[in-house]
């Protein structure tokens, strides 16, 4: 069984990286990370869905304009922020201390139907993907757009926007088979679980 929504990886998609320089928008993250580079996969998921419900192009921002970029980079803190209200750190967190077959079990007899129900309307669905454990860096965790999905016999491939890997598309495989039960990405990243993550409808970016 196939299904796909209309949102497409390399065209609805980010053409670039989640990588961030730090700058004035985030003086207090660089004074309590101390790292040069922050990603905002939330922000660019949301902002992607925005464009893609409103039917606008995604923003061609100029690079040698230091203003606009400024101004882009904003947008996506604005979304990264919408996209994890605090009741979303609760499930966040609460997730991060369940052990390893617990989450998987949770993820994949709960959150799973809750993305094929999504996809099965025509809606993409934006996941917060699991990775750490416990007290290990929150940031480390992750968000994704699931945009369709393929179902043979135990196997579920969900094909994905991630913002880490522009230009192609993505997968996640599940196992539900009850002997073999896991969760894997194309890409090789750690997953442990996940959960849908709601999205509201907001205008696309404008510089004006």
């Amino acid at each position: 069984m196939n299904k796909k929504t209309e949102f497409e990886s390399e065209v609805h998609g980010y053409p670039f990286p989640n990588r961030f320089e730090k700058n004035w928008l985030n003086i207090f993250i660089r004074l309590a990370v101390r790292n040069s580079i922050y990603g905002l996969c939330g922000g660019m998921v949301f902002s992607a869905l925005d464009h893609f419900y409103n039917k606008v192009e995604l923003p061609a921002v100029n690079p040698e304009n230091a203003e606009a970029q400024e101004a882009f980079i904003h947008y996506l803190w604005i979304r990264q922020l919408n996209s994890m209200p605090l009741v979303n750190y609760y499930s966040l967190l609460s997730r991060n201390f369940q052990n390893d077959h617990s989450l998987l079990v949770n993820t994949i007899s709960k959150q799973l139907s809750s993305v094929i129900q999504s996809i099965d309307a025509g809606i993409p669905c934006p996941l917060v993907i699991i990775r750490s454990s416990k007290f290990e860096n929150l940031s480390n965790n992750h968000q994704i757009v699931i945009t369709g999905y393929a179902i043979d016999d135990s196997l579920t491939n969900l094909f994905c926007y991630d913002p880490n890997h522009p230009g192609k598309q993505t997968v996640v495989t599940i196992s539900r088979d009850i002997t073999a039960l896991s969760i894997s990405q194309s890409t090789h990243e750690t997953i442990r679980g996940f959960y849908c993550n709601p999205y509201k409808k907001k205008p696309p970016y404008s510089s004006k």
